[in-house]
């Protein structure tokens, strides 16, 4: 919701003509009402995040049809990085119904929409309401869910090592380190020596490494067992 008293907008349209109608609109507010500025316009969705990061507007006047991206995919963005921001989608058509980029735009988190029908009273007064408002809740679909499937895939032998190293005394650590140098060696030597040959790198099996502490006197050794080797 807008505390002050002045509505800062920015007009993200890339056709001109439409951005010059819809700044002359705003500009018609008399002067003792003229709560509504426009302090940016943009004809692409580089340059209305340049504006919405630099001028912090209340209101963003956007077109769903700007070029490279979506609609709704920038009003999402919009919400996501400033969700403070309100966004009223402009339609160049009078029926909104039959527009997808709106309805999409729409389930994406924008406030309302006009249309070129709209009349200057009706569209200074949407800026109002929707200004003076608090922004819509973030779509579901872009907040974490608590509700997703855990996952149930194995660990990696990486992942299964970390494990595995945790809290273990530095000399054991090196151990390890210097045990997997020595299994690693012979299996980078031979691709390299494949390569140099040009001949196609000779198949070797992957080596399969399992990981697991035994206790002794004065800390925990680790061993490590490899197979297809």
């Amino acid at each position: 919701m807008n505390t002050n008293p002045t509505i800062r907008v920015v007009i993200a349209n890339q056709n001109s003509n439409a951005r010059y109608r819809l700044r002359t609109r705003l500009m018609a507010i008399p002067k003792e009402e003229a709560d509504v500025i426009v302090v940016g316009q943009a004809d692409n969705t580089t340059t209305l995040f340049q504006r919405c990061e630099q001028l912090h507007p209340d209101i963003v006047l956007l077109d769903p049809a700007l070029p490279d991206v979506g609609g709704a995919e920038i009003t999402q963005a919009i919400r996501e990085r400033w969700p403070d921001i309100q966004i009223i989608i402009t339609l160049s058509g009078s029926a909104p119904e039959q527009t997808p980029q709106m309805a999409a735009a729409m389930a994406a988190g924008a406030s309302a929409y006009v249309t070129e029908t709209t009349s200057t009273d009706e569209l200074i007064a949407a800026i109002r309401d929707v200004a003076n408002q608090a922004p819509p809740p973030l779509p579901t679909s872009s907040l974490p869910s608590d509700d997703l499937p855990p996952d149930t895939s194995p660990p990696s032998w990486i992942e299964r090592l970390f494990t595995v190293i945790q809290g273990q005394p530095l000399w054991a650590v090196a151990v390890l380190i210097a045990i997997l140098v020595v299994i690693a060696t012979p299996f980078l030597a031979l691709r390299l020596f494949a390569q140099r040959g040009n001949a196609p790198p000779t198949e070797i099996p992957s080596p399969s490494i399992d990981v697991a502490p035994t206790e002794v006197s004065g800390g925990a050794l680790i061993v490590v067992t490899g197979s297809n080797w």
